[in-house]
């Protein structure tokens, strides 16, 4: 397993009105796949960047609690035929071990948003949920979302779910998230039971930033006068 951490993973500043928004897709993690849909080797322990955005991706074990669950950067076109092209050639792999926990990731700076894209290929129905906490793991848990992926959905078909997760406007530093798949008769097949990819999320505005909004906004009041 490697415990590493890496100078940069290629987050995006988004454009437009969305200009606070981050984008985290993965993409440089490519020289660190796993190999192909068999094996999942486990490789990844936690993964951290610096920016623009610091944060740590890790896994929880099973008992999704403790750290020290294992996961894989899996390459698309190794996977299964089919992989969405907006997800480009690296994904977010936790097949390493579904009886380990969901992942949890943690922000040097507190966010208003994050989501997740998630799919499978459509052999089960599969049930996503993702967690705010304000700090941390132990601390106050600030907003939950659920999301259910139906078994006729399938990323081959580019059926991919977006799941959206926010407080209320209230800052945010760590999301935990995870799925989980049943059988038809609702029985409980396995955890982490989907792929992911293109997190995005929105840090809360910096002083400076907020004020040149309000004054953006204010300026545009007075032209439509």
């Amino acid at each position: 397993m490697k415990l590493h951490r890496i100078a940069s993973l290629g987050a995006v500043l988004a454009a437009g009105a969305s200009a606070n928004a981050l984008l985290i897709d993965f993409e440089s993690f490519e020289w660190a796949q796993s190999a192909g849909s068999v094996g999942h080797p486990g490789t990844w322990v936690t993964i951290s960047d610096s920016v623009p955005l610091g944060f740590t991706l890790a896994r929880l074990a099973a008992d999704n609690e403790s750290p020290g669950g294992r996961f894989d950067f899996v390459k698309n076109s190794e996977v299964i035929a089919g992989m969405p092209a907006s997800w480009g050639t690296t994904s977010l792999d936790p097949f390493f071990d579904r009886t380990q926990g969901y992942f949890q990731m943690t922000f040097s700076a507190p966010i208003t948003s994050f989501s997740v894209e998630a799919g499978d290929f459509g052999f089960d129905q599969d049930e996503v949920w993702l967690h705010a906490y304000e700090d941390d793991f132990d601390s106050t848990v600030l907003g939950s979302a659920h999301y259910t992926y139906a078994a006729a959905d399938s990323l081959a078909a580019n059926n991919i779910l977006t799941a959206n997760l926010n407080a209320q406007g209230q800052g945010f530093r760590t999301v935990v998230w995870g799925a989980a798949d049943y059988d038809p008769d609702g029985q409980l097949l396995g955890l982490n039971s989907v792929y992911y990819d293109n997190i995005v999320v929105t840090p809360v505005p910096e002083p400076a930033t907020l004020g040149a909004l309000l004054l953006g906004l204010a300026a545009l009041a007075r032209r439509r006068r």
